[in-house]
């Protein structure tokens, strides 16, 4: 069987259960890789990764009433499969039922033949029962009865529900679980809103700029990825959330002045920092990561920055002495629970 879009679903889902691998890189290196990006098939296989990844818990609860067994005990390989198969039959209507469980039960026997059978059981009595089964009650665990629901770990769920009470609660999770929208920032230094909309829209895309960030243009829909135009990569554009695009700004850089990015990760908030000093002054970004600094230098390079010194430090340590002196402004992004990023990125909430 050669891989189908849902074999890779299926592969790229099991990678992030044993690596804790974020879906969007591994997503992109496939798209590449199998020339999906921008296809048909390239947004199928978006679409059934973050869906099942959003509806883990979810399908988890519905699966854990359909099988045999302590289902916290079976092996991963397979209640991928099964979550995959199952969001498919409960919320996607891309492919008729039959031909999801058959290409379920075919992945399966590809992945560990002993349990095609299993599979094939279990998303049959899906299709049979699943209008029947009910979640847990809301009146006598409140916590479970939204963690199944809306797809939360129950832990989370219950600190805030302590924390929010019942009404926040259930519209974070609803939330959570929304499609993020395609939110860039402009590269000032090259290009101004209001000419990137107009150049947008003349390449076929519909945008509207973002309420709050002055940078910000939110992307709608269009006929290739925005990181596959020219537009991207010449530099005019940067991919960055409208919430993110509102620090930078905060710290109020003036031209000309010194400033510490000390936990720049890849480079969001320093090359927006940059954009706001003109490309002038200069900026140090450190990050303790040399992955991310590597990236930040690809990043100030394609941004057409030139103000950026990156480099590898660990501020839990002695700082090297070049770093002994006075800034005008120092941002510390400080590494965190990553909460605020669960809509973009459902994997991390597992």
């Amino acid at each position: 069987m050669e891989k189908t879009t849902r074999l890779l679903a299926k592969e790229i889902l099991d990678t992030i259960s044993q690596s804790q691998a974020f879906a969007q890189q591994l997503l992109d290196e496939q798209l590449t890789a199998n020339q999906l990006s921008g296809s048909a098939d390239g947004r199928l296989l978006t679409h059934l990764v973050y869906g099942t990844l959003r509806m883990q818990g979810h399908l988890d609860w519905i699966i854990g009433r359909l099988y045999r067994g302590d289902y916290s005990q079976l092996d991963n390989g397979i209640k991928n499969i099964l979550r995959l198969g199952l969001y498919q039959l409960k919320f996607s209507d891309r492919l008729p039922a039959f031909a999801v469980v058959d290409e379920m039960v075919k992945i399966a026997k590809i992945k560990d033949a002993a349990r095609s059978g299993l599979v094939n059981a279990i998303l049959r009595n899906y299709l049979r029962r699943g209008r029947s089964l009910s979640f847990p009650e809301r009146k006598k665990n409140e916590a479970d009865y939204i963690a199944a629901l809306h797809s939360h770990p129950p832990w989370l769920v219950r600190r805030w529900l302590e924390q929010l009470g019942s009404k926040e609660t259930t519209a974070m999770c609803q939330a959570d679980n929304e499609l993020p929208p395609v939110t860039v920032r402009i590269n000032s230094i090259k290009t101004s809103r209001m000419e990137m909309e107009r150049r947008l829209g003349a390449s076929g895309f519909q945008v509207k700029a973002t309420p709050f960030s002055p940078d910000g243009i939110i992307v709608e829909s269009g006929g290739i990825p925005i990181q596959k135009t020219e537009f991207f990569q010449q530099g005019y554009l940067r991919l960055q959330d409208e919430g993110a695009q509102l620090i930078a700004p905060l710290l109020n850089p003036q031209a000309e002045d010194s400033i510490l990015d000390a936990c720049s990760g890849t480079g969001g908030k320093t090359t927006h920092l940059a954009a706001i000093m003109k490309n002038t002054g200069q900026i140090v970004a450190l990050d303790n990561s040399r992955d991310k600094i590597k990236h930040l230098q690809l990043e100030t390079a394609r941004l057409g920055i030139t103000n950026v010194e990156a480099m590898t430090a660990d501020l839990s340590e002695t700082l090297p002495v070049i770093l002994h002196r006075k800034f005008d402004g120092v941002l510390l992004d400080a590494p965190c629970s990553g909460l605020g990023t669960l809509r973009r990125n459902p994997e991390i909430k597992w």
